[in-house]
């Protein structure tokens, strides 16, 4: 049962084979109507007594039939935490989960490879690559298109406007990661996102360093409508 985090007791008798996922959540209607494929994986009963887990983050705590301690560690949402799973659409996850790694350790944990993560089911794109070893919010495979070092935190993004108005971005790009391409994307909303095509051109691509460029791109208008933007890197 778990006694801290949420409330929740596994009904006599369940048993889960090694190596297999349950999903226990909140609401189980709700649930099903976003991730209809993974009724399979998902427990009989919902939390109890309107219990659920923090999003700041908070302790979680699971214990066996004779009260002893199978898991008992704190998550967060903030570094050392991966950043990415705090209110940006991904799940938080537990990196080699099979050899059971130190739960409480910030580094053991990564951010799911697709927004809304995968419930119930292994992560086939987590790996190596989607691991944030400096805590920037920077993935592994962001740091090597950028040409920047997951040693250290980075903030190799630049949003400014030049005298017209209009919005300039820029950021560094590793020559060698020839298999990596850059775009800009535009959204009204935070969920849908739209290619900017000739809203948002590539100005300029100068070398600053023997293996790293600056890129720069410039709006074609200076509209003052609210618009967010990300820099999508795909390879």
């Amino acid at each position: 049962r778990f006694v801290n985090g949420i409330d929740y007791e596994f009904e006599s008798g369940s048993l889960l084979d090694p190596g297999k996922r349950i999903v226990i959540v909140r609401n189980r209607a709700a649930f099903l109507e976003r991730y209809p494929d993974a009724f399979a994986w998902l427990a009989g009963k919902e939390f109890f007594n309107g219990t659920g887990l923090a999003n700041g983050g908070e302790r979680l705590r699971l214990l066996g039939i004779g009260s002893d301690e199978i898991r008992n560690f704190v998550y967060d949402d903030r570094r050392p935490w991966p950043e990415g799973a705090d209110g940006e659409g991904h799940s938080l996850n537990l990196l080699n989960a099979q050899i059971v790694p130190d739960d409480s350790l910030s580094e053991n944990w990564t951010i799911s490879s697709q927004i809304s993560g995968t419930p119930g089911q292994e992560d086939n794109g987590l790996s190596q690559e989607n691991i944030d070893q400096d805590n920037d919010g920077l993935s592994s495979f962001v740091e090597n298109a950028l040409g920047t070092s997951d040693n250290a935190p980075n903030a190799p993004f630049m949003i400014s406007f030049d005298g017209e108005g209009r919005t300039i971005i820029s950021h560094t790009r590793n020559r060698n990661a020839e298999d990596i391409s850059f775009s800009i994307q535009l959204s009204s909303d935070l969920e849908e996102w739209l290619d900017a095509g000739e809203e948002y051109t590539k100005e300029s691509e100068t070398p600053v360093s023997d293996e790293v460029n600056q890129v720069i791109w410039r709006s074609a208008s200076s509209k003052k409508s609210e618009q967010f933007l990300r820099l999508k890197i795909s390879r």
